[in-house]
């Protein structure tokens, strides 16, 4: 039962409502408890030290065309929203719109609402649903005239599309604006981690005086699992060109920017720029060893001074996202640039054979020696042993003897 369900001509407060609660109601069965201030305090203080709201407010204003009269002033600001999902993740919440939505709608007391500048709930049972939709919509906003700021790939994510669609979106995408906004989406995501890292007590974060990471990609599915492939994309227009009645298209993926994330077997690492031919088309494990989404590109620190001691906390340092399959090796390099912004000297990058086995130098091990970190992994198998030599000596393993 929710206060859609019922037509009530005063507040459900005032209402016997049996043995359902007005918290019950108002919540659409779930029970809201009011954050305590404290804790909004503490997340609202983390947002304001990772510096990322200046950061935004200096990439609005980057990308204001000319003058401008402005608009109705934001009734959520980016300071709310950024409080609001650390709070969702510190809650072990989902972080989606409808879940940010109710938690400012139900779950800040008025000195909190005060503190991030928003407005009071009516609690009122007339225009109760039309209160959670306006607080929807308000948040929906507010969000994505941030992520706006930082998506590589912007895109209508409603609708699936034809493979011509498709096609038409791939030819439009704006490369500049992507490799602009990509940028943006890494230095707002390290901002974030290195406050983590900072909030850390100093005899932690300095009990080394080097930083060593360990990195390596993590899957990200996407909200639907259809996909499509480059190497064939040109050959599935042209079949639906030829289809008058266009009504009877099978509906096609949603995200134009997305590919094949291989879960076990040989994995290729495109350079930017360069068209991923992943296919798991007419493979016998396609359906389970090939998944449709993005990578997160993860860098974890770990102690090569004392493995096996936990003087600090495995956290990540450093994180990028990125489409599978390409620039791997270009946001490992990422990842060390960023670990650097701790302040610490770097130390070993340690990574599956992935990388330092299968990267070409010039991508992966020159830029890493560039910004100081030395590579560690697991010899191939087939270069184990004597590898050559030179004046006698045997070249085994990294060294000579």
């Amino acid at each position: 039962m929710s206060a859609g369900d019922t037509d009530h001509s005063s507040s459900v407060y005032n209402n016997d409502l049996g043995g359902v609660t007005p918290e019950e109601v108002m919540g659409r069965g779930r029970v809201h408890h009011v954050i305590a201030d404290d804790i909004v305090v503490l997340m609202e203080g983390r947002v304001r030290k990772t510096g990322a709201l200046a950061k935004l407010q200096e990439w609005r204003d980057e990308d204001v065309a000319g003058e401008s009269l402005g608009g109705r002033p934001a009734l959520i600001s980016d300071r709310a929203i950024l409080t609001g999902m650390l709070l969702l993740a510190k809650a072990n919440a989902p972080i989606f719109i409808t879940r940010l939505a109710a938690l400012f709608q139900y779950e800040l007391s008025d000195e909190s609402r005060k503190l991030l500048g928003l407005e009071a709930s009516m609690t009122s049972f007339i225009g109760h649903v039309g209160e959670q939709k306006r607080w929807y919509h308000n948040a929906h906003r507010a969000f994505h005239r941030m992520n706006d700021l930082m998506d590589p790939f912007p895109q209508e994510r409603r609708h699936s599309k034809t493979y011509t669609e498709i096609q038409h979106i791939l030819d439009n995408h704006d490369k500049a604006l992507a490799d602009k906004r990509k940028a943006r989406l890494d230095e707002f995501t390290k901002l974030f981690l290195v406050m983590t890292y900072n909030e850390q007590p100093r005899h932690i974060r300095r009990v080394s005086s080097k930083i060593d990471i360990s990195f390596d990609q993590t899957y990200i599915g996407t909200p639907t699992t259809k996909g499509y492939s480059k190497r064939n994309l040109a050959k599935r227009v042209a079949d639906e060109k030829k289809i008058e009645e266009k009504r009877t298209l099978t509906p096609g993926p949603v995200d134009a920017f997305a590919g094949w994330h291989v879960r076990a077997g040989e994995r290729v690492d495109s350079r930017r720029g360069q068209s991923d031919q992943t296919d798991p088309h007419g493979k016998a494990d396609a359906g389970t060893n090939y998944a449709w989404g993005w990578e997160a590109n993860i860098a974890v620190r770990v102690d090569s001074e004392a493995p096996g001691q936990s003087r600090f906390p495995a956290l990540a340092i450093a994180a990028t996202l990125s489409l599978p399959n390409v620039g791997v090796a270009e946001e490992a390099v990422s990842l060390m640039r960023a670990a650097k912004a701790t302040g610490l000297k770097p130390g070993v990058g340690d990574a599956d054979k992935q990388y330092w086995a299968n990267s070409l130098v010039e991508r992966l091990h020159d830029p890493a020696f560039n910004e100081g970190f030395t590579p560690s992994t697991d010899y191939r198998v087939d270069r184990l042993g004597v590898q050559g030599g030179d004046h006698g000596a045997k070249y085994i393993e990294g060294a000579a003897y």
